[in-house]
């Protein structure tokens, strides 16, 4: 053990170098395997793994990430994985990891180019699977789906024009309903949307 720290501290000037060494060398996805309580929520947390190891690839060309302590402070951000059953809660995930799960509504973010669409996906003429996990996604709700993209955003301090997903514009226009389109039916479902909220709260007093 002592021979992986030195090891990984000859790597540590190159924090992607690092996550690799380190993964491989404590065999990290057999141990996950192991932990686990069944073989689906092994998947998961592997492709969790897998979904960290590529963001951190991607992390790493920028300049934000060629240095190990920004690179540790940003993925301490991303928080505990949520394994819990209780499904009358909101659920947070990749859409590597909503694999093989279905829920009632799902939304979707950041659908927009250079997000999904990855920027290095498409750089690197990957947009074939960007355009699977967008599949998995959508196919992963029940009764409603909502997609969403910000037109703006910023970063590092400038304010960014962002322009919509391609995958956008592959769907079947007869099964989507574009908010803003139809001010009146947009009313119309707000007042919907509320009205059953309302009622939920009133069925809690009951």
């Amino acid at each position: 053990f002592l021979a992986d720290v030195e090891r990984w501290k000859r790597a540590a000037d190159h924090p992607l170098s690092l996550l690799d060494q380190i993964v491989e060398d404590i065999d990290y996805a057999a141990w996950i395997r192991r932990q686990a309580k069944d073989r689906a929520q092994a998947d998961r947390r592997v492709q969790g793994l897998e979904e960290l190891c590529r963001w951190w690839t991607t992390l790493a060309r920028s300049e934000a990430g060629r240095d190990l302590q920004n690179l540790v402070q940003m993925t301490a951000l991303l928080g505990p994985d949520d394994d819990s059953e209780d499904t009358d809660a909101i659920r947070l995930m990749t859409l590597h990891s909503a694999k093989g799960l279905e829920f009632p509504h799902v939304h979707i973010i950041g659908v927009e180019e250079g997000l999904l669409p990855h920027q290095s996906s498409v750089e690197d003429g990957a947009v074939t699977e960007e355009r699977r996990l967008m599949y998995v996604g959508i196919t992963r709700a029940q009764r409603t789906l909502t997609l969403s993209y910000a037109s703006r955003r910023r970063r590092y301090g400038e304010i960014e024009r962002r322009d919509p997903s391609r995958f956008l514009g592959e769907l079947p226009e007869e099964l989507v309903r574009r908010e803003g389109d139809d001010p009146e039916a947009d009313a119309d479902e707000s007042r919907k949307r509320a009205r059953a909220h309302l009622d939920n709260l009133k069925a809690m007093f009951d």
